[in-house]
């Protein structure tokens, strides 16, 4: 799981990265739909990461 969550981050990255040598129209805050998906791409892989790392914590079994 923690693979997949490093790739989207690492894809993201990337991809906003190249985006910005191309010249496509700017749609919001100065930033074109290929951007926007990238850094929704990479925030949704930061998202997966944390929630693998970190993850609902389970209450303890309780005693009867």
């Amino acid at each position: 799981g923690a693979l997949w969550g490093w790739y989207l981050v690492g894809s993201g990255v990337e991809r906003l990265v190249i985006e910005f040598a191309r010249h496509n129209d700017r749609v919001f805050v100065g930033l074109t739909i290929a951007q926007i998906a990238s850094v929704a791409v990479a925030l949704v892989g930061v998202g997966w990461l944390l929630w693998i790392y970190r993850g609902p914590r389970s209450a303890p079994p309780r005693t009867v």
